[in-house]
């Protein structure tokens, strides 16, 4: 659904404007790990979410630089699909937050990127963020897992008396054009008023031919001066 590009995309244009970064990634698949991992990194006895999961290490011993300058990475890859195993008894509350607790003092603004699955860990990192947003495709599908997801975290809020994090829904990929995706926005209009934003962002290849070139759209448009 785009979750992943618009992720580093967004974090690289903050990272132009001057703010500090830090992108998490806790999706096996590491999508973006992959797009955001310096070409000349040394991958061998690197530290990733499971090592922080599994050995207790803090995230600070597994962050690194990106690619991109001001945006840092705690990185992921498949081996990680283990900490499901590892995080059943865990309190989706407290375990993230205090992790991310000192990191506040370092980074301006820190993104979760979550898999699409349900965990005990992927509760943790939504119900220690202040703002979750969640990417949309124009179709059917798409606008009930939204419906799901919202269920998941506002459940697991309720269900550990801890605050819900804004929830905020992005068409992505809408074409104005399309009766598909004016029907969509419809759809979700009507049944999110109050989480929908009021923009969309248009299917275009840039987004996805500018970070396979280890660039960003924003790349080149703001002065650097």
């Amino acid at each position: 659904i785009g979750k992943t590009l618009l992720t580093i995309q967004t974090a690289r244009g903050l990272g132009l404007k001057g703010a500090r970064v830090l992108v998490i990634d806790l999706d096996p698949e590491a999508g973006l790990t992959s797009l955001a991992l310096p070409d000349d990194l040394a991958w061998e006895g690197q530290k990733t979410i499971l090592e922080v999961v599994k050995d207790g290490i803090s995230l600070q011993d597994a962050i690194i630089p990106s690619r991109f300058s001001m945006v840092d990475l705690l990185p992921c890859r498949p081996s990680a699909r283990r900490y499901e195993n590892l995080t059943y008894d865990i309190n989706p509350k407290k375990w993230m937050a205090d992790k991310i607790k000192d990191l506040h003092q370092i980074y301006d603004v820190i993104f979760f990127d979550v898999p699409p699955n349900f965990s005990r860990l992927v509760a943790s990192a939504y119900l220690a963020c202040d703002i979750v947003i969640m990417p949309t495709l124009p179709d059917k599908l798409s606008i009930e897992s939204v419906g799901l997801t919202i269920d998941d975290i506002e459940t697991e809020a309720e269900k550990y008396e801890a605050k819900t994090p804004t929830i905020r829904i992005l068409p992505n990929k809408f074409n104005p054009g399309r009766t598909a995706s004016q029907e969509a926005f419809h759809e979700l209009a009507r049944l999110y008023s109050d989480k929908l934003l009021p923009f969309c962002i248009k299917e275009s290849a840039d987004l996805q031919n500018s970070t396979n070139q280890g660039k960003t759209i924003f790349d080149g448009y703001y002065d650097k001066g």
